[in-house]
């Protein structure tokens, strides 16, 4: 075990294969030990025991999946490239949640990410609502034509809150498949469908603690919007296939370039969790209505580009 640890620490593994039988020591102590050191590694455990309670004392540790020793080759081949897939989403999704952490960190350091370019009257009357809103635990629903900013203001909100420590996580509701959106939000335990192979952690928890972004809102599909209002009612996500749901402490923003008033009068969005999402609205005007505020942008770029070219 000694030898294994010092490994973890100098080379580059991509999951950990362990069989019980050759260790000595206490098998779930070593998973747990390799889940602390490494929180990310995929720990796949061999074992003769089809004992239950043995088993799950072994998914309790961390262990991402059981392996008998009699699988074939090509039964251990699928189930290692469905734990290696799952592990690069994971870490796809921590790389996210830190480089948006890193862009408040910035954010937090400037005067203000929007106010020089926003010195219009329909700008400031946004920023007003802004102001309103930071302290609170209200449900923000961000509407506006595409390239209006809506994800800067979600950034500007969160950086102001007192959840401003915690993280800003980001879900474009359109641009996950369909069958796999639930997953992504709720998270999975091992087993709950064909390729579930290990426990996934949804966005909602990875949001724990700070601000989770619905984008394009308007495009949730229907029945994992009853699934979506429950979290906002209750405070808890069920994982797919958990018998038990979590607590979860997230501040819910989303935003939309869809009438979501239309999307209720045509039967394609919830009128209850219409209600529970627009606790307040914020509009953003297109530029056409700003008009003014095209020169201090033209500065605005202008500085910024010239300063990572060097011109």
């Amino acid at each position: 075990p000694g030898h294994a640890m010092e490994m973890l620490r100098n080379a580059k593994i991509d999951l950990v294969l362990l069989e019980d039988e050759l260790f000595s020591v206490d098998i779930n102590q070593m998973v747990k030990e390799i889940k602390r050191r490494v929180p990310l590694m995929p720990v796949l455990v061999f074992s003769k025991n089809t004992d239950t309670a043995y088993q799950t004392g072994l998914m309790e540790a961390g262990a991402d999946d059981i392996l008998t020793t009699t699988l074939s080759a090509e039964e251990l081949q699928r189930r290692l490239q469905l734990v290696m897939r799952q592990r690069k989403q994971t870490q796809a999704l921590v790389q996210r949640t830190q480089n948006l952490q890193s862009i408040n960190n910035l954010a937090r350091r400037m005067h203000s990410a929007i106010e020089p370019i926003g010195q219009s009257t329909a700008m400031r009357d946004v920023l007003r609502q802004v102001n309103k809103v930071t302290d609170t635990r209200a449900t923000v629903c961000i509407e506006g034509e595409t390239g209006t900013g809506k994800e800067l203001i979600a950034q500007e909100i969160h950086n102001r809150s007192p959840r401003s420590k915690g993280p800003l996580v980001t879900v474009n509701c359109g641009a996950i498949p369909e069958n796999l959106i639930e997953s992504e939000l709720f998270g999975h335990v091992k087993g709950a469908f064909t390729d579930a192979v290990s426990n996934h952690k949804g966005l909602f928890q990875a949001a724990d603690g700070g601000t989770l972004l619905l984008d394009e809102i308007g495009e949730l599909p229907f029945d994992v919007q009853a699934k979506l209002l429950r979290v906002l009612q209750e405070g808890e996500v069920r994982a797919v296939g958990a018998t038990q749901p979590r607590k979860v402490d997230v501040r819910i923003l989303c935003a939309t370039n869809r009438s979501l008033e239309k999307e209720v009068a045509e039967g394609r969005f919830r009128q209850d969790l219409y209600y529970r999402l627009k606790v307040y609205p914020i509009r953003l005007p297109p530029l056409r209505e700003r008009r003014e505020d095209i020169p201090a942008l033209f500065e605005h770029f202008l500085r910024k580009y010239g300063s990572e070219m060097k011109k």
